[in-house]
């Protein structure tokens, strides 16, 4: 089941549904998921779409919306932060 659902992600071109270009295909270095829609949140996260296109636009069960969607909050703990113990300043903090 999960090659045939590889297979059908190897099919669609998510990358251009994508209106925010949040989705990217997966880099060849990545081995059997090479070419599989991906989201790279550190280049453009996803903008969580009302309607997600994406999943709507997929074949059925490949892609589900039966997980709620849930966007994490940040929190940085200082003494373990590479970035606050620089003499740059930190962009997050």
């Amino acid at each position: 089941m999960v090659a045939e659902r590889a297979r059908l992600l190897l099919t669609f071109d998510f990358v251009s549904l994508c209106i925010y270009d949040a989705i990217a295909k997966a880099h060849g270095r990545l081995g059997s998921v090479a070419g599989t829609p991906i989201i790279n949140a550190d280049t453009s996260a996803c903008m969580m779409c009302e309607d997600f296109p994406c999943i709507a636009s997929c074949e059925p069960g490949v892609l589900t919306d039966a997980v709620p969607p849930i966007m994490g909050t940040a929190q940085i703990t200082e003494h373990l932060c590479l970035a606050h113990h620089s003499p740059q300043p930190c962009r997050l903090g």
